[in-house]
């Protein structure tokens, strides 16, 4: 049986490959960030005139359980809030993508959306997060 570790480890970077897919779609060029601190992936435009440092945070709701299964949280590490420009948090099994510039990340780096079970669409409705629900034209 694997352990937590490896499934956390995956689920990662299967979250930076299918973002990595979803901007080269849509026209960026991508680097991974390899040894640096503070972002996963650099994004260039096509046309080289918007860089973009991102962070990557993938989350797989199925596998919470509890009183918080419909709460989904993720934390920004101080590295991550003062290097990445945006933060790309992705909700596995929704096809949902929170794309959340830097100046909007709390002070805390807590990154929180809400889950319904039975209504997917209601993915972090009425939050402070809903707005940046699969807005890819905010890397602009």
């Amino acid at each position: 049986m694997p352990h937590k570790k490896d499934l956390d480890s995956f689920r990662g970077e299967m979250g930076e490959t299918i973002v990595i897919y979803e901007l080269l779609k849509r026209g960026w060029n991508v680097f991974r960030n390899m040894g640096g601190r503070g972002y996963d992936l650099r994004a260039v435009s096509e046309d080289n005139m918007i860089t973009r440092q991102i962070e990557i945070k993938t989350t797989d709701p199925k596998l919470k359980t509890g009183a918080t299964k419909n709460q989904l949280t993720v934390v920004l590490s101080a590295a991550e809030r003062d290097n990445a420009s945006h933060c790309i948090f992705y909700v596995h099994g929704y096809n949902a993508f929170f794309i959340i510039p830097n100046d909007k990340f709390p002070p805390g780096g807590s990154i929180t959306v809400h889950v319904s079970k039975a209504n997917p669409d209601l993915l972090s409705e009425g939050t402070m997060f809903e707005p940046f629900k699969n807005k890819w034209n905010g890397l602009k």
